[in-house]
């Protein structure tokens, strides 16, 4: 299983980078990690749980989208058997302006919470298809959703004609939140999340 990663470097890191000749920064990266992870406690066999922690999540995180995206299928499918109007939406100009204001959140230090108002998150970076959040009480800044989770909870929440019961969206919740609170065509009225669109 290979996966992609964003690192940030500071301006020292960044020269240092760029010694480095582009088809030889992978392999470098892999030697430091496995030198790394090989003098931690355990050794092997704390590299052997790691891989095998990272690759469950990985799996549970693909699981909760292939369910979201069954569900989403269903009620389409039931929608268009049925004789309810359906809801056209560009999906891509809807990420597009989220991803914006993400951006902007990130800047002006926006803070929001929990629909129960026991946590306080934050946007920690955007771009490259991907949103990543920070729970400020945790200080935890790599819980992220990309684009095309973003989608699934959207053309869910049109599939049941704009309004959807919270936390019915988007499998994880403090994505939810995010998307919720950052959208400018999303809103909550009581126990629902609202499609406004340009209302």
């Amino acid at each position: 299983m290979v996966t992609k990663q964003s690192i940030y470097l500071d301006k020292k890191a960044q020269a240092s980078w760029d010694l480095i000749p582009r088809d030889e920064r992978n392999d470098s990266i892999k030697e430091f990690l496995n030198k790394y992870a090989s003098n931690l406690e355990g050794g092997q066999r704390s590299q052997n749980i790691r891989r095998l922690e990272l690759e469950i999540s990985h799996l549970t995180e693909q699981c909760s989208m292939i369910q979201t995206e069954l569900k989403t299928k269903e009620s389409r499918l039931e929608q268009l058997r049925g004789d309810d109007e359906m809801i056209e939406v560009d999906l891509e100009n809807e990420w597009l302006e989220l991803e914006r204001c993400a951006r902007a959140a990130q800047e002006a230090g926006d803070v929001w919470q929990s629909y129960a108002g026991r946590a306080d998150y934050r946007v920690h970076s955007a771009g490259m298809g991907r949103v990543y959040i920070e729970n400020i009480a945790t200080g935890r800044t790599t819980s992220n959703f990309q684009k095309g989770t973003f989608m699934l909870g959207m053309q869910r929440l049109l599939d049941t004609g704009g309004r959807l019961k919270k936390l019915n969206m988007i499998p994880v919740k403090m994505h939810e939140y995010c998307v919720v609170h950052l959208s400018p065509t999303l809103s909550v009225q009581g126990d629902y999340i609202v499609y406004r669109g340009d209302n």
